[in-house]
C-alpha cells in the first residue's frame, strides 16, 4: 500500500532499419493488490533515438510524462499525458517541437472502454519528407473500445499554418474538421462529414493553382480490402490560376470517388464540373495506374458560350467575318487515354447550329499522330475566317499583269508536314468555303512520314461534281506534287465569277486535269508545272471575243466603210473542246475547236498564266444558217475560212480578223462577179447572133423556094 519510486536506464537496439535508443525511465508507483488498485505518478521517460537511415547523424529526443490509475472493479483514470518530440534538425528534416497531450480520461477496464475528453497534438517548424509547416494543431476526443475494436471520435480538427505539401508549393493555411469512426475488426475508417479548407493559393512555383480551395464529403476507408470511397465529394475554390493571367472564377467539382488501392484504380461517377457561369459539364471517369497511367470515361458539356471562356483563358480569338460566330458550343464524347495518347469516340460537337459527329484520336509519344473520322451536317468556313477591310470584295478582272498588292508566292508548310502523321476522313453535307457552296463534300487524307495523300477530295459544286486525288511528298528536300481533279457537269459562269472576278467563259461541261510539279512555294509550283488539261464544254459563251461582229468590222474595212466601235459582245457555242498542255506558266492548246449554229472555229495558241496573256490563231468559218443568211456583211463570207488572231490580256483580248484574207475574198468575189457579167454579155451576144443567123437562113430559104 505504499509508494514505491522506480528508476531505470537501458539501451534498446532494433534492426531493419537500424535504430538505437537510449532510455531513461522513472516513476512513482503505488501498489495495492488486495484492493485491486495500481497508481503510476510522475512518470518520466526520456529517449534519444539514433538511426542513420531515418534521422541521419542527428539524435531525435522523445520525452513522455504522465500518470494513471488502474482499478480492478471500478473505472480508472489515464492522464494527463504529455509526449514531446524534438528539437531535431538535419539538412533536410527538422522538428522544433511536436507535443501530444492527453487530458485526464476515464478507463473502464471491465468494459474495455477508455473515454478521452481531449487529445491534442501541436507542433512548430516541422519539415519532413519534402513537406513543411510552421505550426500544427490537432484536437480531438472520444471513446476507445478495445474490446470491440472501435474508436469513436466525435470531432477531429486539424489546423496548420504555412503548410507546404511540396518544396515548390506556396504556403497555405489548413483547417480540417470531421467526426471519425474506426472499426479495427472490420478494418474500416469512416469520416462521415469531412470538411477541409485551405486559406491561400495551393500552387506550384509557377503560380498555377487553386485559390482558397475547400473539400467536403463522406470518407469510407476499408484498409483490409484496400478500398476507399469519398461520396458526395465537393471541391470548390475561389479561382483557378492557370498562369500568365489566365484565371477561372469559382471552379467546382462534385462527384462520388471510389478507389481500389491495391489495384490502383479510381472511379469518379457521376462527375460534375462547373466554372462559375462560364462552363459546366457532367460525366464520369475511371483512372488506373497499375500498369501505367490510363483513364476512360465520358463527358457531356451542354451548350455554353465559348467566347467568355476563351477570354478568361487569355485566348485571343482572331476576328471573324461573321460577328455571331462562336456563340454556342456543346460537346458530348466518350474518351480513353494514357499519358501518351487520347481517343474520343461517339463524339458529338454542336457549334453555332451545326453538328459534327464521329471519332478522333491523338498520340504524342515519339511522333505526333492524329486520326479523325468526322461527319458534319453543315459548315460555313467563311464565317470563321478573318474579315477583309470593309465588305469582302469580288476578285478583280485580270488586266494582263500581276494585280497590285499580290502577296506573291506562298510557302508550303513543309516543316509541318514532316512533324506529324495524319489519317483523317471528313464528310460535310453542306459546305461553304471561299464563297463556294458545296454539297456532300468528302475528303480522305493520309499523311505519313511527310507524304500526304488525298484520295478522294470530292464535292458537288457549281451545279456539277468535283473529284480530286492529290499527293504532296514533303519527305525529299524539294517537295513534289501530283494533282488529278475532274469536274463533271460544272457550270463555268459561277466558277469564273468566283475565281476570275468575271464570267469570261460560260457553259456546262467537263474539266479533267492531270498535273505534277515540285517546289517549296506556289511560285515554284507554277514554274515547274507539267500537266494536261482537257476541256469539253456545252452551250456556253465566250465573253468579249465577238467573232461575228469582228468579222463584220473587218469586212467593212476591206470595203473602205466605217467599221464602227469595237464590239462588246461575245461568241456563243454549242460545243467547245480543247486539250491544254501545261509547261510552267505557258499553257498551250494545239487542238481548240468551237462549234455553234452560226460558225465553226478551229485553232491553236497559248496562255501565259504568269502574265495573264492570250496568244491564239484560229480559223473561223461561217455557216449558211440562221441569221447569217441575209446579213449583207456576213453572207459573202459563208464557207470561207477566215484567219483570226486573238491576243492580249485575257480580260480584254484583241480580236483581229486577217484583213488581207478578207481582201482576197472580196477580190475573188469581184472577179467572180465580172466573170459572170462577161459570161452574161457573151451569152446575150451569142443569142443575138443566132437570131440574126436564123433570120438570114429563113430569108435565103424563102428566096430559094420561090
Amino acid at each position: 500500500g505504499g509508494k514505491v519510486p522506480v528508476t531505470s536506464s537501458f539501451n534498446l537496439s532494433v534492426g531493419a532499419p537500424d535504430l538505437d535508443a537510449e532510455v531513461d525511465f522513472e516513476a512513482g508507483v503505488q501498489v495495492a493488490p488486495e484492493a485491486g488498485r495500481y497508481v503510476v505518478e510522475d512518470l518520466m521517460l526520456e529517449t534519444r533515438l539514433r538511426s542513420p537511415e531515418l534521422f541521419g547523424e542527428a539524435v531525435l529526443p522523445v520525452a513522455l510524462s504522465g500518470a494513471g490509475v488502474w482499478q480492478q472493479d471500478a473505472p480508472g483514470t489515464l492522464g494527463p499525458i504529455r509526449l514531446e518530440v524534438g528539437p531535431y534538425k538535419t539538412a533536410g528534416q527538422q522538428i522544433d517541437k511536436l507535443v501530444l497531450t492527453v487530458d485526464e480520461g476515464v478507463v473502464d477496464v471491465a468494459r474495455s472502454i477508455a473515454r478521452l475528453a481531449q487529445v491534442k497534438l501541436s507542433g512548430e517548424n516541422i519539415r519532413w519528407a519534402g513537406s513543411a509547416l510552421d505550426s500544427l494543431d490537432l484536437q480531438t476526443g472520444g471513446e476507445v473500445n478495445w474490446g470491440s475494436g472501435r474508436v469513436e471520435l466525435a470531432s477531429v480538427r486539424l489546423q496548420a499554418k504555412a503548410l507546404r505539401p511540396t518544396a515548390d508549393m506556396a504556403p497555405v493555411a489548413l483547417d480540417a474538421r470531421t467526426p471519425v469512426s474506426v472499426d479495427w475488426k472490420r478494418q474500416r475508417l469512416e469520416a462521415p462529414d469531412l470538411g477541409v479548407t485551405l486559406d491561400g493559393k495551393l500552387a506550384v512555383a509557377g503560380g498555377q493553382g487553386l485559390l482558397d480551395p475547400s473539400l467536403s464529403g463522406k470518407l469510407d476507408y476499408d484498409w483490409g480490402a484496400g478500398r476507399a470511397r469519398l461520396n458526395d465529394m465537393r471541391l470548390l475554390a475561389e479561382s483557378l490560376d492557370l498562369g500568365d493571367g489566365r484565371v477561372l472564377a469559382r471552379p467546382e467539382i462534385t462527384t462520388d470517388v471510389a478507389g481500389a488501392l491495391s489495384d490502383q484504380r479510381w472511379s469518379l461517377k457521376p462527375l460534375n464540373l462547373r466554372v462559375g457561369d462560364l462552363f459546366r459539364a457532367q460525366g464520369n471517369i475511371d483512372i488506373t495506374a497499375a500498369r501505367g497511367f490510363g483513364y476512360q470515361g465520358r463527358i457531356d458539356a451542354p451548350p455554353f458560350a465559348p467566347r467568355p471562356l476563351f477570354t478568361a483563358l487569355k485566348i485571343e480569338l482572331p476576328p471573324t467575318t461573321a460577328s455571331d460566330t462562336l456563340r454556342t458550343l456543346a460537346v458530348n464524347t466518350a474518351f480513353k487515354g494514357t499519358a501518351e495518347r487520347v481517343a474520343l469516340d461517339d463524339l458529338r460537337v454542336d457549334l453555332d447550329g451545326g453538328r459534327m459527329q464521329g471519332s478522333a484520336a491523338i498520340a504524342w509519344d515519339e511522333r505526333m499522330q492524329v486520326k479523325t473520322d468526322l461527319t458534319v451536317d453543315r459548315l460555313n468556313v467563311d464565317r470563321y475566317l478573318p474579315p477583309t477591310s470593309g465588305s469582302a470584295p469580288e476578285p478583280k478582272p485580270a488586266t494582263g499583269t500581276a494585280p497590285a498588292g499580290d502577296p506573291g508566292p506562298q510557302p508550303i508548310p513543309v516543316a509541318l508536314l514532316r512533324q506529324f502523321d495524319l489519317d483523317t476522313r471528313l464528310r460535310v453535307g453542306a459546305l461553304t468555303l471561299s464563297r463556294i457552296a458545296m454539297q456532300n463534300a468528302e475528303i480522305r487524307a493520309v499523311l505519313k512520314d511527310g507524304r500526304l495523300v488525298v484520295d478522294p477530295l470530292q464535292a458537288g459544286l457549281f451545279g456539277g461534281q468535283m473529284t480530286t486525288t492529290m499527293q504532296i511528298d514533303a519527305a525529299p528536300e524539294v517537295p513534289t506534287v501530283t494533282i488529278k481533279p475532274v469536274f463533271k457537269g460544272i457550270q463555268l459562269a459561277p466558277l469564273m465569277q468566283r475565281f476570275a472576278g468575271e464570267a469570261y467563259l460560260t457553259g456546262t461541261g467537263t474539266l479533267d486535269l492531270n498535273a505534277a510539279t515540285r517546289g517549296a512555294d506556289t511560285g515554284q509550283w507554277l514554274r515547274n508545272l507539267d500537266g494536261l488539261l482537257s476541256v469539253d464544254l456545252r452551250d456556253g459563251r465566250i465573253e468579249r471575243i465577238d467573232i461575228l461582229n469582228q468579222l463584220r468590222r473587218g469586212y467593212a474595212q476591206v470595203r473602205s466603210l466605217d467599221p464602227g466601235p469595237a464590239p462588246e459582245g461575245g461568241t456563243e457555242f454549242t460545243e467547245l473542246k480543247g486539250k491544254v498542255s501545261m509547261k510552267g506558266p505557258i499553257w498551250r492548246n494545239e487542238a481548240l475547236s468551237l462549234t455553234s449554229p452560226l460558225l465553226r472555229m478551229d485553232g491553236k495558241g497559248q496562255i501565259d498564266v504568269d502574265r495573264q496573256q492570250l496568244d491564239f490563231d484560229v480559223l473561223a468559218t461561217l455557216l449558211g444558217t440562221g441569221m447569217i443568211r441575209g446579213d449583207r456583211w456576213l453572207e459573202d463570207l459563208i464557207d470561207k475560212p477566215i484567219p483570226i488572231a486573238i491576243k492580249g490580256p485575257w480580260a480584254r483580248p484583241s480580236v483581229r480578223p486577217d484583213v488581207k484574207a478578207l481582201a482576197e475574198a472580196k477580190a475573188r468575189e469581184r472577179l467572180e462577179q465580172e466573170k459572170q457579167k462577161i459570161q452574161e454579155k457573151l451569152k446575150d451576144r451569142e443569142d443575138e447572133l443566132r437570131e440574126k443567123a436564123a433570120e438570114k437562113i429563113q430569108e435565103g430559104l424563102g428566096k430559094f423556094l420561090r
